[in-house]
């Protein structure tokens, strides 16, 4: 994948990150997916204030990627159709705000990010 994400501290080995999971016990981070007998992502989900607010996933076509609503559903598509890997990392606020603003079409509502309800951005 084109894009280079923060390190982060990994997640819990035994914490469900399946592609249908909304809601994690950890605040700000990230769950990358990997095809089968793949060693680059598939795939992206950014977390904020503990449940799933981004995606973002290759579109099979060259350097091109999905984002947002798209990448959901072709992310939430191959988890179905096939085993993903998964890995989950935890960052900080600013990280995840760090991400936020240089990948804003990745949500699906970018103006509710900054909202109290979802204080994803300062």
């Amino acid at each position: 994948m084109m894009f280079k994400l923060p390190k982060g501290e990994p997640v819990d080995g035994e914490m469900d990150l399946n592609v249908e999971i909304n809601v994690f016990s950890f605040d700000f981070g990230a769950v990358t997916y990997f095809k089968p007998r793949s060693r680059n992502p598939f795939g992206h989900r950014l977390i904020c204030a503990g449940e799933s607010a981004g995606w973002i996933c290759d579109a099979d076509k060259g350097k091109k990627f999905l984002a947002g609503e798209a990448a959901q559903v072709e992310l939430r598509r191959m988890g179905a159709s096939t085993t993903l890997r998964e890995r989950g990392v935890i960052w900080s606020q600013s990280e995840f705000e760090q991400v936020a603003r240089t990948l804003l079409e990745a949500f699906v509502d970018p103006a509710t990010l900054g909202t109290h309800s979802s204080p994803c951005l300062a």
